[in-house]
């Protein structure tokens, strides 16, 4: 009886040390990570090891989204497949350690500046390393759609590990008045120069119904055309920007627009903003194409 309960007992404790061993592989193999942020909140992103004679990768998600959307996590596990080391953020907007796509209607008090402060956070993050996590000397970012103006406001003051910026589907909130109120954009410089910090209902990109302080707002709001080409020409990185001949999300002659300012624009035949229907092997391509200068 005594020999019974022992062999219980080992059999009970081997399948305890089983899970255990499965669970951490579990997390290994997820590779989430997690960064404290000041003010007690904290960001969490992917992150999967690449070879060391290779840059690392950021990828920065669009709007509102999660590192899971799927035009820019399908591209960063197709690098992480080539080998790069890949760190896919998501962005907090003011919820800490956020793991879920933020609604239109909920509280936004995030600006563009903020989302530049995190991936500043993070590039140094990469650059310090850590047990088992090799410090990164040269890095890349990526970006999507609105995640492209994230990048845009952070390269302004760049760190030096940061060589290069690859812009997928560029785009600009706001175009000659057209697609934000001018009531609104008024309203809310009011509150702004009056120090009026209280939510109030606005439009902007897809949401009819954007919750937001009037700073978080226009931070998004005010970029229309020229100022998002005025961020980009104080870059202090190299900026490659790719576009899709069938992205509805900007204006026709938005590509040679900027092609006459001098920016290195690529252009996909056939792409939609999200590179879908089969596009998005062509996106592939045209990121790998820019990082074999970096092997």
């Amino acid at each position: 009886m005594q020999n019974l309960s022992g062999r219980i007992f080992i059999a009970a404790y081997l399948l305890l040390l089983s899970h255990a061993a499965c669970a951490q592989h579990a997390v290994a193999e997820e590779g989430q990570v997690m960064l404290p942020l000041p003010g007690k909140s904290s960001a969490i992103a992917e992150y999967n090891v690449g070879d060391a004679d290779k840059p690392a990768l950021i990828f920065i998600h669009p709007f509102l989204q999660t590192g899971s959307f799927s035009t820019i996590h399908q591209l960063a596990e197709e690098m992480s497949d080539a080998g790069y080391t890949v760190l896919l953020p998501t962005l907090t907007l003011g919820v800490s350690a956020r793991q879920q796509p933020l609604a239109c209607e909920a509280i936004h008090t995030s600006r563009l500046q903020d989302e530049a402060a995190e991936i500043a956070a993070w590039v140094r993050w990469l650059e310090k390393g850590g047990d088992k996590r090799p410090p990164a000397e040269s890095i890349i970012l990526i970006g999507h759609s609105s995640g492209t103006l994230s990048i845009a406001e952070y390269i302004r003051s760049s760190s030096a590990s940061v060589k290069k910026s690859i812009l997928v589907s560029l785009p600009y909130f706001n175009d000659k008045g057209k697609t934000v109120d001018n009531k609104q954009l008024q309203k809310a410089r009011k509150m702004l120069a009056s120090g009026d910090r209280s939510l109030e209902k606005f439009s902007l990109a897809y949401c009819r119904e954007y919750v937001a302080t009037a700073e978080a707002f226009l931070s998004f709001a005010e970029l229309d055309r020229t100022s998002v080409i005025n961020l980009l020409q104080q870059a202090k990185t190299d900026v490659k920007i790719i576009m899709g001949s069938k992205d509805v999300r900007v204006a026709v002659d938005w590509v040679s627009q900027l092609q006459k300012k001098g920016f290195d624009v690529s252009v996909i035949e056939g792409g939609t903003h999200f590179f879908n229907q089969g596009h998005e092997f062509d996106l592939v391509e045209a990121v790998e194409s820019e990082l074999d200068f970096f092997r």
